[in-house]
């Protein structure tokens, strides 16, 4: 415990350094301070630890109904017992954060349940990459055909947009806007992505003096700012090239959860 932590007389599982906060945990055996770590501690790494050794199952279930870090819930949710239904099933529906309510999802053995489950989440969850799994795990095909339209033509992100226009079965509309990616997206890499996925080829040669437009200029902004290749923590591949001038500018905003799917494995590049 560092001098001012004694000084204040703070157990060290409460010290203001979280890495001695998550020290702290790795040695804590009392399931009501682990509880009260996973429900509250502003990291959500010390809270995941605290998760681990928690066996009281009405915690874990009301720790992933009330987190708002989504890596939290999802652990307790992993932690849960799968043969109590109850609990799951509550987690499912009622829970604050969306990407926990699509993990419980998974975990349902009612199926019909799931798939109401499924539907909620891709009308309304604000989380685009579990909206965007909840419409792949539809059994309803026209409804999931809405919804990547939707994702495709109004998403803000551009990789959402790409990979949603991929899911579309009819490939005028698909093109329509990926075409629109490329006319208008501000990242080279996603112009350059989208221009792959167009399967008409005369647009598609109408569209290439566009992307490399922007990769010769996205080019000459590198060598001017310094720029850095942001990496997906899952594949290692590039998914966008950032100046060291904004690149906290990505890292707050990450850590807020905007986050974009990875162009190599698809996955989301930056977890919460």
């Amino acid at each position: 415990m560092g001098l001012f932590d004694f000084l204040k007389g703070k157990p060290e599982w409460q010290s203001e350094d979280w890495y001695k906060r998550l020290n702290a945990v790795e040695k804590l055996t009392d399931q009501s301070i682990l509880a009260e770590i996973a429900r509250s501690d502003e990291k959500s790494s010390v809270s995941e630890e605290a998760i681990k050794k928690i066996t009281d199952q009405s915690i874990l279930g009301e720790v992933a109904k009330n987190t708002k870090h989504g890596s939290v819930g999802k652990k307790a949710v992993w932690n849960l017992n799968k043969t109590d239904s109850s609990v799951i099933t509550d987690v499912a529906k009622n829970a604050k954060n969306w990407e926990v309510r699509y993990e419980a999802t998974g975990y349902l053995s009612d199926q019909n349940f799931a798939q109401e489950m499924y539907v909620d989440i891709a009308k309304n969850s604000d989380d685009n990459y579990v909206r965007l799994r909840s419409a792949e795990n539809l059994t309803d095909q026209t409804l999931a055909q809405e919804i990547f339209i939707d994702m495709a033509k109004n998403n803000e992100n551009d990789s959402y947009r790409i990979a949603a226009a991929k899911k579309i079965i009819n490939n005028a509309v698909a093109n329509e806007y990926l075409a629109d990616v490329v006319r208008n997206s501000e990242s080279a890499l996603y112009s350059k992505e989208a221009l792959a996925e167009i399967t008409d080829e005369t647009l598609k040669k109408d569209l290439l003096a566009i992307v490399n437009k922007k990769q010769e200029d996205n080019d000459s902004y590198n060598r001017k700012h310094n720029s850095m290749p942001l990496k997906c923590p899952q594949c290692n591949g590039v998914v966008m090239i950032v100046s060291k001038f904004n690149m906290n500018k990505v890292y707050e905003n990450y850590d807020k959860g905007d986050t974009g799917l990875c162009p190599h494995c698809g996955r989301k590049y930056r977890q919460n």
